[in-house]
């Protein structure tokens, strides 16, 4: 049985300086702490320029399945960094793709709407399989069937020790998701060899 529990999106940070803790330089060299908090869970897409006004709408699913879903589902991949987003893409295009066009979008999960999180260790041993297999797709359709939360923090097949957040924008509270403009993407040419 795979396990949900809501993630408070406020998270505490450690910066380390290079005081003494007492706001001193030099002198004995302890690692100050401080509590840095971000207040909101920032979520990436990049995508075709021509889907760019809709990389937040959830079309895509309707038109194909995915690791989490079924066809016919209206739900939206997002990565938690930029980088892992254009990772994601770049594992399903091939060279003759390197002329496309492509935008990244952003959007913000606000701290007071909760967040579910997949637990990693109750997924079946070839979650990450290619092509998906029914359990994970069955498991992200019934979440977004469900509506239970406007998100869910799930693992990146393509990066082990990364994550992805699945969105519903059929979910009453996807109306606080607060959604940038996209703006051009390009991936650098080194990586089409």
């Amino acid at each position: 049985m795979v396990i949900f529990k809501a993630e408070r999106t406020w998270r505490s940070r450690a910066i380390r300086s290079g005081r003494d803790g007492c706001g001193n330089e030099g002198g004995r060299r302890r690692i100050a702490t401080h509590r840095a908090w971000i207040c909101c869970v920032i979520v990436h897409r990049i995508c075709k320029i021509k889907y760019g006004k809709t990389a937040f709408s959830g079309a895509g699913g309707l038109e194909s399945a995915g690791r989490w879903h079924r066809k016919g589902q209206s739900i939206i991949y997002a990565a938690a960094t930029l980088s892992l987003a254009a990772l994601e893409l770049f594992v399903h295009l091939g060279r003759t793709d390197s002329k496309i066009k492509f935008v990244s979008a952003s959007a913000n999960i606000p701290d007071n709407l909760a967040i579910e999180v997949l637990d990693v260790a109750a997924l079946p041993a070839h979650w990450h399989s290619c092509p998906p297999i029914d359990a994970t797709m069955d498991l992200g359709s019934q979440w977004c069937a469900e509506a239970r939360s406007v998100a869910i923090k799930v693992p990146s097949a393509v990066v082990r020790g990364e994550f992805n957040y699945l969105l519903n924008p059929a979910h009453p509270d996807f109306k606080h998701v607060v959604i940038s403009n996209s703006e051009a993407f390009t991936f650098d040419q080194r990586l089409w060899k």
